[in-house]
């Protein structure tokens, strides 16, 4: 049960346990342990349902990131069309935001080293949101997350921290490599899948079709 609903869950329950304990003491009071169960039970159901919906969030959202990665495929075939159709005059590229490949014998560079230039809570309030800096000759981005159980104790009820370019203040780093976590386009990074109390490790590289380039210095959130 959430922490906020839980308290008051814990507090009714004490009441309801003193009534039943002094039942004399409460002879004709409105309030009784069966009435107060029934302020109990109000709890759990809306616990519940916050449940629901947030399974149903997450099933959205699978579905949603399934659907992106589908329509990616579709633009890469597209760009691939189009870098044939313009093959003799490639400058055509650029009113695609397609950027011209290297020239034919012409080796093209890996990526340099990614920077994660920020780490800050989600909008929404759940997961983090990481800004990647834009690097040159990168196609896409691979991520990887870690994870390590020290950190903000679960129950720190303390603000979160706000957003502020890296590097922030010092923090046991978790040494990488981490699992895998992704791959990306975009400069904005979303990550929804993440628990209260657990410290969350992150770093990327770009990527293109000559090679991955170096990571990024890892970053690291709370929640």
């Amino acid at each position: 049960m959430r922490k906020y609903l839980q308290s008051v869950f814990d507090r009714l329950s004490a009441l309801k346990n003193g009534i039943g304990l002094n039942a004399t003491s409460w002879t004709g009071q409105p309030d009784t342990p069966a009435s107060v169960q029934l302020e109990m039970d109000a709890l759990v159901t809306i616990n519940n349902e916050i449940d629901q919906l947030e399974s149903a969030r997450q099933q959205k959202i699978a579905q949603a990131r399934a659907l992106a990665n589908s329509k990616n495929q579709a633009a890469d075939i597209i760009e691939k069309r189009a870098v044939a159709i313009h093959a003799t005059d490639p400058g055509k590229l650029n009113e695609y935001n397609i950027k011209a490949g290297p020239a034919p014998g012409e080796a093209r560079p890996v990526p340099g080293k990614a920077i994660i230039e920020s780490i800050a809570d989600d909008d929404d309030g759940i997961g983090f949101k990481l800004r990647i800096q834009k690097l040159e000759h990168t196609d896409h981005f691979e991520v990887e997350r870690g994870v390590a159980t020290s950190g903000k104790p679960a129950g720190d009820s303390s603000p979160a921290p706000q957003p502020m370019p890296l590097p922030t203040a010092p923090v046991t780093v978790l040494q990488p490599p981490y699992p895998f976590l992704r791959t990306t386009k975009k400069l904005l990074l979303v990550d929804d899948d993440v628990e209260s109390g657990i410290r969350y490790f992150y770093r990327v590289r770009g990527v293109n079709t000559t090679g991955p380039g170096a990571w990024s210095e890892p970053v690291s959130g709370i929640q």
